[in-house]
């Protein structure tokens, strides 16, 4: 299907922005949050053909976005295990 709705180059950065969520400080998650709006306001105006686009293309964007959750946490659970291990063999030395 072709439109101009939402191309997919600017569906990845929307997705790539939505990930600041996944950061612990309030900042930047400014730009998640104007995004998310974007989104809502695209889905609500969609109509016709343009609806099943839309809807489809969220339902891949959060499906992404979730993918890079589980990559986030796995790296954040790694880098505190990490921190774990230098701690205790720097105790032990």
């Amino acid at each position: 299907m072709q439109t101009t709705l939402l191309p997919p180059e600017i569906a990845v950065r929307m997705v790539w922005s939505l990930t600041e969520n996944f950061h612990k400080k309030e900042d930047p998650k400014i730009s998640a949050e104007m995004t998310e709006t974007l989104l809502k306001d695209m889905k609500n105006q969609a109509v016709g053909p343009d609806k099943e686009y839309i809807n489809g293309a969220l339902a891949t964007m959060y499906a992404a976005l979730r993918s890079l959750d589980t990559i986030y946490r796995g790296r954040e659970l790694n880098f505190e295990e990490n921190e774990k291990m230098t701690s205790s063999q720097n105790e032990s030395i």
